[in-house]
């Protein structure tokens, strides 16, 4: 209880977090917003001890951003390898942007109250924004029984479509609907009480993980002292997602992606690489979902992780 109410105390106080392994930090470019403002969010951990240190955050996402009083839907997965290292002198940023326009965001006028939390720690800082009129909704319904009704809706609201899948076995149609000058929480609240209603209307905020930087404060960069195949960001993707792997030496490097049967579909690095860190950009355009492989071969070693394609 104690340790509760000093972290309270703490996130009143608007002050970084300081642990025993470390700085945690949220900020924001302003503290004032104008209406339909982007947000742009910042959550950072700064090793300042003298050791690596070594994350044990639960097997998801290690970082998140919420807000209060708002419900999001936040795209995370489970990792293979849960374990995460910050060495002396680095600082792991986390970028998130919150588009009003997307989210339907902020719901009421004045403060609001951004939380970022990750590694057990957590942070808060306040800012002001007026309140949001638009937004995505997602609108399910009969494509056969309802769609004159579908129509209807959709011209009263003026509303552009964002996306659209079909689900032939039970003649359901799933969209995302992008309106303008309307709460989208108002709008949800006055279909699902309406006696004329139809299928399923609900907000959708998705939140997508934000940019992870690492950057080091120290002038000498440490040596990668063994090989490593980092989990790949983000995951479930949809189209691009980076993979990050190290060297403790110079090898011929060959990153190659395999589907469920173990038969290669792309190879995105084939070629010798000096001792470090590198990351690269993988986009499958061409691939449909499901799950795939990223394979990390050297003369030495072969390493591989899983990660899942959804479009």
């Amino acid at each position: 209880m104690k340790s509760i109410f000093i972290l309270l105390i703490l996130l009143l106080m608007g002050k970084s977090i300081l642990f025993s392994q470390g700085l945690f930090t949220l900020s924001t470019n302003k503290t004032n917003y104008s209406y339909g403002e982007v947000i742009e969010v910042e959550v950072s951990i700064f090793n300042n001890t003298d050791t690596t240190i070594i994350f044990h955050p639960e097997c998801e996402w290690p970082v998140w951003v919420r807000v209060k009083g708002v419900k999001f839907l936040e795209m995370h997965s489970l990792a293979d390898g849960c374990e995460r290292y910050l060495a002396k002198g680095e600082q792991e940023t986390w970028k998130y942007q919150i588009d009003p326009s997307k989210l339907g965001f902020p719901i009421n006028d004045g403060e609001q109250i951004i939380y970022g939390s990750g590694y057990s720690h957590v942070d808060s800082v306040a800012i002001t924004a007026p309140k949001y009129y638009g937004g995505i909704i997602e609108v399910k319904y009969d494509y056969v029984l309802e769609k004159e009704r579908r129509d209807i809706y959709f011209t009263s609201l003026n509303a552009s479509l964002v996306k659209r899948d079909t689900i032939k076995d039970i003649q359901q149609m799933d969209e995302l609907w992008s309106i303008q000058n309307k709460s989208i929480d108002s709008l949800v609240y006055e279909q699902n009480r309406s006696q004329d209603r139809f299928g399923y209307v609900d907000t959708y905020r998705r939140f997508e993980q934000g940019k992870k930087i690492i950057t080091s404060l120290d002038k000498e960069e440490p040596m990668p002292s063994c090989y490593l195949l980092m989990n790949n960001f983000p995951n479930p993707f949809n189209p691009g997602t980076t993979i990050t792997y190290q060297l403790p030496k110079q090898s011929k490097v060959k990153i190659r992606i395999c589907d469920m049967l173990g038969r290669e579909v792309a190879t995105i690095v084939n070629e010798e690489k000096s001792a470090g860190v590198y990351s690269v950009l993988f986009e499958g355009n061409n691939l449909s979902s499901g799950i795939y492989f990223y394979q990390l071969q050297t003369d030495e070693i072969i390493l591989t992780k899983k990660f899942v394609l959804i479009k």
